[in-house]
């Protein structure tokens, strides 16, 4: 029941997504890397490579430790010339080539709060857009971990091929406890090394034996999964849609709460005509689409110098 609940909240259903329970975003970031069929360099197939938006979480980031036997790329934040350049864009014979590449990238900025656009992960998936121009199947990470905390996330239309989260951040409660959302046309390619309790359909102690159960959850999730805290998950969604009426409203409610914050603190001078703040946004806040609830600041003195935290 708790994970036909998750999927029905993001416009989905088991046919096209399964969920591996983890404790949370980072322990399903960490998954990803562990399990993604990467091509090393030196062999006779092309070298997978992995590509993040440099605006990206930590645990984003992090992945790059695991990739090391291939060739990383951070996109820059602005991406315009490098991503969106008609030249990356592949000919059809080299997207058939069958190397894995995979991109992530934030639906949400967790710095700034600034939302990229969802219809990437078509064009990344389709070839239209290329972070670097080599032969390979390019598959897509949305970290929308801080995105789903006030927004609704659509994967009928925006099929990401996986897609970490972290329930508390939802809805405060359960904490450490997350999940990872695969799309079921990559999760057959997922490689498991290490097995735990549960995992195994059959094994020898005595001899290289080991056959995972047939569930891609169940082969992932290794250990007891935290079952009291997943129950409580069908609670949450329910409390939030009759206490909400949705995440849309969310969505329109704390865009306003961020909008008039931000007005409000662009327009605190000093008597010298100073700025009181320095807002690190690269939008005015103008539309939901592409600002989420998020404002960093600093608070600046007359002169113009950041009030440090002690102060």
């Amino acid at each position: 029941m708790g994970t036909k609940r998750i999927l029905q909240h993001f416009h989905t259903t088991a046919e096209d997504y399964t969920i591996i329970f983890t404790s949370g975003c980072t322990a399903a970031l960490k998954l990803v890397a562990e399990a993604f069929p990467w091509i090393p360099e030196g062999t006779k197939q092309p070298s997978s490579r992995f590509c993040y938006l440099t605006d990206s979480h930590t645990s984003v980031v992090g992945m790059r430790g695991i990739t090391a036997s291939m060739n990383v790329l951070s996109v820059p934040i602005k991406p315009k010339e490098i991503f969106l350049s008609e030249k990356n864009v592949l000919p059809a014979e080299e997207q058939n080539c069958m190397t894995p590449h995979l991109f992530s990238y934030p639906a949400q900025s967790n710095f700034s709060g600034t939302r990229y656009p969802l219809s990437w992960i078509q064009d990344i998936k389709s070839g239209k857009l290329c972070p670097i121009k080599i032969p390979g199947k390019w598959f897509v990470l949305l970290d929308a971990a801080s995105y789903v905390s006030s927004s609704p996330l659509d994967l009928g239309v925006h099929q990401a091929d996986f897609i970490p989260i972290s329930f508390y951040k939802i809805f405060g409660f359960p904490t450490g406890l997350g999940a990872l959302l695969v799309n079921n046309r990559i999760a057959p390619l997922l490689r498991k090394t290490y097995f735990g309790g549960g995992t195994a359909a059959a094994y020898l102690t005595g001899e290289d034996f080991y056959f995972p159960r047939k569930s891609i959850a169940e082969r992932f999730e290794d250990g007891t999964a935290s079952f009291l805290d997943i129950v409580a998950l069908k609670h949450g969604f329910d409390v939030l849609e009759k206490l909400t009426g949705g995440m849309e409203k969310i969505n329109q409610h704390t865009f306003a709460l961020a909008h008039y914050t931000y007005t409000v603190l662009s327009t605190l001078k000093y008597a010298n005509g100073a700025p009181v703040v320095r807002i690190y946004s690269d939008t005015d806040f103008s539309s939901p689409d592409v600002q989420g609830p998020i404002i960093n600041f600093n608070v600046l003195d007359e002169n113009g110098e950041v009030i440090g935290f002690s102060q």
